[in-house]
């Protein structure tokens, strides 16, 4: 029949060597009593027929603890919680950063636990929400946490501040204020940007520095020599803005209140990029519902700074991002 879950292990079992194959049948006849044949193994039969969901859910219980890898770790909870993923509500209302990671949780807890996995549910629900080739942010935990293999602590505080706002990044992918941000879209690209941020850069200055040096061009026509570089570039600068919260003192605390809609909002009007009617006198003004991934990223550049910073190196970053927003409207 069809295997649902456990494949690796009979995988394993089919590549038995001869040596590893005579003492699997040895264990066999010891603890079970059972000769088995050259083309036969023993497996274990649920007394009731399951479906996939309770399939998963074993599997995922019985490898609790055990896993390699990160990427093992996020295929099993993906898994666990998927068919409950699908039915989730597209707006989780939260005051905090803890109640938010709680309603998931609550949510997503199906077998009605005294305690839902926190960490685990809200972990799926970022891999749930990232593009879905699905592999892409179980891969791109994998291959981080062996780069930061000497730094681990700044592995997980990426890795935390991301899973943590996973409920954060939910509402805004489908929040109707701003239709045409298209978040999920970047998501993996934001996360693995983020880390490589964090990774390269000792600071937030040195970073804008940096970037603001690679995107900025008196001439936008310099800019692009191909037509799929936008949504990679955009991808790097988002990433950069988004690894600046992982410097704060609570960067889980930090990145909820700058995804939250209201502080969006007020943001976007504060930093004037839209409001909630089109000025009048200015034919480029936006309202909220017409900002794109460029003005989020503009946004998230000039949250949460100090009142009237001066900081050239910001301005021309941002102006990098409006050369790239016009060059993507051709």
């Amino acid at each position: 029949g069809q295997v649902i879950a456990g494949n690796h292990r009979i995988q394993g079992m089919l590549n038995f060597t001869p040596k590893s194959r005579y003492i699997y049948e040895k264990a066999i006849k010891e603890y079970y009593h059972i000769d088995l044949k050259p083309d036969e193994l023993l497996v274990r039969v649920p007394h009731n027929r399951l479906d996939n969901t309770e399939i998963n859910n074993l599997a995922a219980s019985s490898n609790q603890g055990r896993f390699n890898s990160e990427s093992d770790h996020a295929i099993a909870v993906l898994s666990h919680y998927e068919a409950k993923l699908k039915e989730l509500d597209q707006k989780l209302d939260a005051d905090s950063i803890y109640s938010l990671k709680n309603i998931v949780a609550k949510n997503l807890n199906f077998d009605k636990a005294t305690h839902p996995n926190v960490g685990d549910s809200n972990l799926a629900l970022l891999m749930f929400n990232m593009p879905r080739t699905k592999t892409q942010g179980i891969e791109l935990l994998n291959r981080w946490q062996k780069e930061f293999s000497n730094d681990i602590k700044s592995y997980e505080k990426v890795k935390k501040m991301f899973v943590d706002n996973a409920g954060s990044f939910h509402n805004l992918i489908h929040d109707m204020n701003f239709p045409n941000v298209s978040l999920n879209a970047y998501l993996s690209d934001i996360v693995d940007r983020s880390f490589a941020n964090l990774k390269n850069y000792q600071s937030t200055s040195e970073s804008l520095k940096d970037l603001s040096e690679k995107f900025y061009k008196t001439s936008s026509l310099e800019m692009f020599e191909k037509s799929d570089q936008g949504s990679s570039d955009i991808s790097e600068i988002l990433g950069g803005a988004i690894a600046r919260f992982a410097r704060f003192d609570d960067p889980s605390k930090a990145l909820f209140e700058a995804l939250r809609s209201d502080n969006i909002k007020k943001g976007l009007k504060d930093f004037k990029i839209a409001d909630v009617t089109k000025d009048m006198f200015n034919p480029k003004s936006k309202q909220f519902k017409d900002i794109d991934i460029y003005d989020f990223t503009h946004y998230l550049l000039m949250v949460n700074r100090e009142p009237n910073e001066n900081n050239p190196t910001l301005k021309r970053l941002i102006e990098a991002v409006k050369d790239m927003q016009k060059e993507s409207e051709k």
